[in-house]
C-alpha cells in the first residue's frame, strides 16, 4: 500500500527533524516539505526495503514499522 510508505517516509523524517536543534527546524521546513512533495531517492529507497523485508518476512508491507523511535519529550 502506498500510503503506508508514505507514512514510514514522514516518520523517519520527522525523527531526524525532532532531533535538529530548533533553529535548524526551522530553516529546514522547506527542504523537508520539499521531500515530502517530491518522494525522490529516498523515498524509493526506504520503499525498496520495506517492501523487501516484506517479502523476507513473508507479510504485507503493512505489518513493517519504521526503524524509528519518537522521544518521549523534546522541545519545539
Amino acid at each position: 500500500m502506498v500510503w503506508w510508505i508514505y507514512k514510514t517516509y514522514l516518520d523517519i523524517l520527522n525523527c531526524r527533524f525532532i532531533d535538529m536543534h530548533s533553529e535548524k527546524r526551522l530553516k529546514s521546513i522547506p527542504t523537508m516539505a520539499k521531500r515530502l512533495a517530491e518522494r525522490g531517492e529516498e523515498y524509493n529507497q526506504i520503499k525498496s526495503e520495506v517492501a523487501a523485508a516484506a517479502r523476507h518476512y513473508n507479510t504485507c508491507e503493512d505489518n513493517i514499522n519504521p526503524p524509528v523511535d519518537y522521544p518521549e519529550d523534546f522541545e519545539w
